[in-house]
């Protein structure tokens, strides 16, 4: 699996680097647990651990999250995200050719994506819109967050530190 995962995301970085260069808004659509929606703080870091898949298409995003706001216990979160053209510190590209769904205009997003909340805004019940901005390698917050962890599980290695960084999580 990890080789997997790494071919992806080289294969993202070669994109990444071929594709024009302009500042993009994009636009996710999902549900959160309500435990982890009031987590959320506007000026706070999230990040998305896994590869981000994000499109173009603000209604295709809306979408997602509607649907999601109709479960028991999730709420519908409808992402904007502001990429801009200076931020390089995580690969995307667009994959609308190698997609099965061509109508969505796929942008995917290599793992790690850290993003900064600028602001949170009810739609309607149980859904809201969540407006963020890519960061950068450089970002203040981020760098502290990195080096804090860093520390935390400085003294161990390979499987014993992964552990132990979930565990104070």
């Amino acid at each position: 699996m990890g080789v997997f995962l790494h071919d992806l995301h080289q294969q993202l970085k070669e994109l990444h680097q071929r594709q024009a260069r302009q500042p993009l808004t994009l636009y996710r659509g999902q549900g959160l647990s309500k435990t982890d929606f009031e987590k959320l703080n506007k000026s706070r870091l999230i990040s998305f651990n896994n590869f981000l898949s994000t499109s173009e298409y603000s209604l295709t995003a809306l979408g997602y999250g509607e649907r999601a706001s109709e479960l028991p216990d999730m709420v519908g979160i409808f992402f904007e995200m502001t990429i801009p053209l200076s931020v390089q510190s995580v690969p995307f590209a667009d994959i609308q050719e190698h997609s099965t769904i061509k109508d969505e205009k796929e942008i995917l997003f290599s793992m790690h994506a850290v993003f900064r909340i600028d602001d949170i805004n009810e739609i309607r019940e149980n859904l809201y819109e969540v407006n963020l901005t890519l960061t950068a390698d450089d970002d203040p917050e981020l760098r502290n967050l990195t080096e804090y962890i860093r520390e935390e599980v400085a003294d161990e290695t390979g499987w014993k530190r992964l552990c132990l960084l979930l565990v104070k999580i």
